[in-house]
């Protein structure tokens, strides 16, 4: 898609801007956002973030926050290990 602004110059020539994932952001962060997907200002989904950087987009993540450094599963959630030890 091309965005033509003209910024009122002498010539009147206006200036394209592309918006080559069709999302509506010009210059976006995040490239190739799926068709039909909301965006932020930045021209990123839910899909393409992932805010707390576990590795987990925020489409998918469903435990918000997640400690840095923390294991994680396919939810986003912390993989918790109990290790139990039996003496007879």
């Amino acid at each position: 898609m091309l965005i033509w602004l003209n910024a009122c110059r002498s010539d009147d020539e206006a200036t394209p801007f592309v918006d080559s994932d069709d999302d509506g952001v010009v210059d976006d962060t995040c490239a190739n956002t799926p068709l039909g997907e909301t965006v932020n200002a930045d021209g990123c989904s839910d899909s393409q973030k992932d805010t707390d950087q576990d590795g987990i987009s925020d489409d998918m993540d469903t435990c918000e926050n997640t400690d840095e450094g923390k294991k994680v599963d396919a939810t986003g959630c912390t993989i918790i290990i109990e290790n139990l030890i039996y003496l007879n």
